[in-house]
């Protein structure tokens, strides 16, 4: 078996890297473009079928979206994050119980991936609140920093009518990332239904600022 030049792999994941800061951007042509020719030189890379499959989902092509995705899992068929993109990929296409199945696939591989547990916790949500609510607590615990399971649970818990446990989700979600803007408007929302709870949200706020920067 030929190993890879560890120079050329390195290359390799350069520009892999480079092409996923364009599709983050929003660059989608360059993404394309780029992730073919990569594929015309690895047509049996699984990062590279992954990322085309992650592309396909923001250009709403679905049907190749999960076709990517699939390629990518008989490759390496041990990857957590490549079973949840195909989840989120089927989720989108309306196939909820094959999406299902993948984000569990996912957790089997890996039980902490916080990605995972919170997509897995909101197609839980209209079906299963109490599984829901496990997700998104595990997701908090295994990344405190991702701000979507402290959003989607603060959603479930104002759904069962918890108001004060979910603004201190939701307060909790804009701490982690202030520009979360679902969080924001959700807060929002909620306050201006529930103003007397201001004072005290600022309050506890300012508390989760300090707690953040005293741990940086």
């Amino acid at each position: 078996m030929v190993r890879p030049d560890p120079l050329q792999e390195l290359k390799f994941e350069k520009r892999l890297d480079a092409l996923a800061e364009a599709l983050v951007a929003g660059r989608l042509e360059e993404a394309q473009t780029g992730y073919e020719a990569l594929l015309a030189e690895r047509p049996d890379d699984a990062r590279v079928w992954r990322a085309l499959g992650v592309l396909r989902v923001h250009q709403g092509q679905l049907d190749a979206a999960i076709q990517a995705l699939r390629r990518a899992q008989e490759l390496d068929p041990h990857s957590a994050g490549t079973c949840n993109d195909l989840g989120e990929a089927l989720r989108l296409a309306g196939n909820l119980e094959e999406a299902k199945m993948a984000y569990e696939r996912a957790l089997a591989l890996e039980p902490d991936h916080a990605q995972a547990l919170n997509n897995l916790g909101v197609l839980c949500m209209q079906t299963d609140a109490e599984r829901a609510q496990a997700c998104f607590l595990a997701a908090i615990r295994a990344q405190p920093a991702y701000a979507h399971p402290y959003n989607n649970l603060g959603v479930l818990l104002e759904r069962q009518g918890r108001q004060d446990e979910a603004l201190r989700c939701y307060e909790a979600a804009v701490v982690v990332q202030p520009d979360y803007h679902a969080a924001l408007d959700n807060y929002h929302d909620l306050l201006r239904r529930r103003p007397e709870m201001l004072a005290d949200s600022l309050k506890r706020l300012v508390l989760l600022a300090e707690g953040q920067l005293a741990g940086e």
